[in-house]
């Protein structure tokens, strides 16, 4: 797990850097302080990196203590996340809202979750798992119609408790499902999808392209074919190597 972590902080520090390089004209005119805040607390959408490797922290150490501890950490945890985030949104806090959209009060619970099921699947019906999604999704719609009609569109609706209902039935769905074998590298294809696309809704207005239909799609799109491209590359040259040393002899 501390590899795992490792890695993601890793990321985290790497991409940071571009973005703070790419955006640079935009934050060498606000304080060093906020920018140095940020990116303790997570910057921009990379905070995704970041919360994963802190809540994968958590998950080590309570996992020692076993699956109790476990449960019951993610609910104090996420209760906590969603009563300040409520507190906000009520006009009752002025919290800002990476203090509780983070690795400890929001991510870690989905994490807690996947884990104890990694533990030993529950035997739940189909039936019961599509009834679940649906209610949570429902409930999320819900509940987004009642925070637009209320506060408008301010983005502070970052938990909806319906995730937590229809996340891990869709998961358990998802997982029954035989699925064909593919050699596409789908999980380096989703991960340059979530770090880059920002770059590139970004980049496209400084050359000329500020139509956003056109940069959603070339978001998910350039990513995808990067990773694409650099993987055909890569086994070609695992296949040209077969080729030129077909018995797979070390020649050093």
């Amino acid at each position: 797990l501390s590899g795992w972590a490792g890695h993601l902080l890793v990321l985290y520090a790497v991409w940071s850097a571009i973005y703070l390089v790419f955006l640079g004209p935009y934050y060498a005119n606000r304080p060093l302080a906020l920018t140095g805040s940020e990116l303790v607390l997570g910057f921009m959408h990379l905070w995704f990196l970041q919360g994963l490797a802190v809540a994968g922290v958590l998950l080590a150490g309570f996992a020692a203590l076993g699956r109790g501890a476990v449960a019951a950490s993610a609910v104090v945890l996420g209760g906590a996340g969603l009563a300040l985030q409520y507190a906000r949104m009520a006009g009752l806090s002025e919290v800002p809202m990476e203090h509780y959209r983070n690795g400890p009060l929001y991510l870690y619970p989905y994490l807690a979750m996947g884990w104890l099921m990694a533990q030993g699947l529950p035997r739940i019906g189909a039936g019961w798992l599509w009834a679940a999604a649906v209610l949570g999704l429902a409930a999320c719609v819900a509940e987004n119609l009642f925070w637009l009609h209320r506060i408008g569109e301010d983005p502070l609706l970052e938990m909806p408790p319906g995730h937590l209902l229809a996340c891990p039935a869709i998961l358990l769905l998802v997982m029954r499902w035989r699925l064909p074998r593919t050699d596409l590298p789908l999980g380096r294809a989703a991960a340059a999808i979530y770090v880059a696309h920002v770059l590139v809704l970004q980049g496209l207005p400084m050359l000329g392209i500020d139509h956003p239909p056109t940069g959603a799609v070339l978001g998910f799109l350039l990513p995808l074919a990067v990773v694409l491209a650099l993987d055909r590359r890569r086994a070609g040259q695992a296949t040209g190597y077969s080729s030129r040393n077909p018995r797979g002899i070390n020649r050093f």
